[in-house]
């Protein structure tokens, strides 16, 4: 028997059990072998807000959305841009578009539009839009005690542990970091002093690439 793709949105309603089984047992090897980036044990109601906010209600208010049974992703480019200049106004740190610093200037950019167009409309135009509504209500879910006793969870952990925020992350704020290694036995914590503060997750900076690698250099050696 020959099994065709059939996709609907961006759902596929033809598949083989064996091999869709194997390719989870695939998935959840390769995870098990990274770290976790710019992510959190369980996301802190500001984040959860700014998921809700800025990455779904733009697409799944859009009328071409249909319930996720869009018929194209190309009809929900104007969300995604929407989600773009949302993006662009609450994770950048304070001083970032600000008269005499303008950090998108030395990133190559020829002014802040030009900055939001080819930085943030292009990131979330390569995205499936349903692909983010989904990872936005996972992120948004997210909780290692599944509705329990959070600190008990955290206190589980028995691997070497580096947790690691940027000072003005507003999504990954330090003082949450610092708590939740603060539950993890022997878990160490590192605040990198970025002037990019979320964005330092893009690797924008050298110095922050630099000062990342030197603290994952640590803990691979410990």
């Amino acid at each position: 028997m020959i099994i065709k793709p059939k996709i609907r949105g961006f759902i596929c309603i033809t598949a083989h059990p064996d091999g869709c089984a194997a390719h989870v047992r695939q998935q959840v090897d390769y995870v098990k072998q990274k770290g976790a980036i710019a992510g959190a044990p369980k996301p802190s109601p500001w984040t959860r807000l700014w998921l809700r906010t800025v990455t779904e209600e733009p697409l799944t208010a859009d009328p071409a959305w249909r319930d996720g049974f869009f018929a194209d992703p190309v009809d929900l480019q104007a969300a995604a841009r929407r989600v773009g200049h949302a993006a662009a106004l609450t994770l950048t740190p304070d001083p970032f578009y600000r008269e005499g610093e303008e950090m998108w200037r030395p990133l190559g950019f020829s002014s802040a539009d030009d900055f939001v167009v080819r930085f943030w409309e292009n990131f979330w135009l390569a995205q499936d839009p349903g692909d983010v509504v989904a990872q936005a209500r996972k992120a948004r879910a997210a909780d290692p005690a599944g509705g329990g006793d959070v600190v008990e969870a955290l206190g589980r952990i028995s691997a070497t542990t580096a947790v690691i925020a940027f000072t003005g992350d507003h999504m990954f704020q330090p003082a949450d970091c610092e708590r939740d290694a603060e539950r993890i036995r022997g878990a160490r914590f590192h605040e990198i002093d970025s002037a990019f503060g979320h964005l330092a997750t893009f690797s924008l900076s050298p110095q922050d690439t630099k000062a990342v690698d030197q603290v994952l250099a640590e803990l691979l050696a410990a």
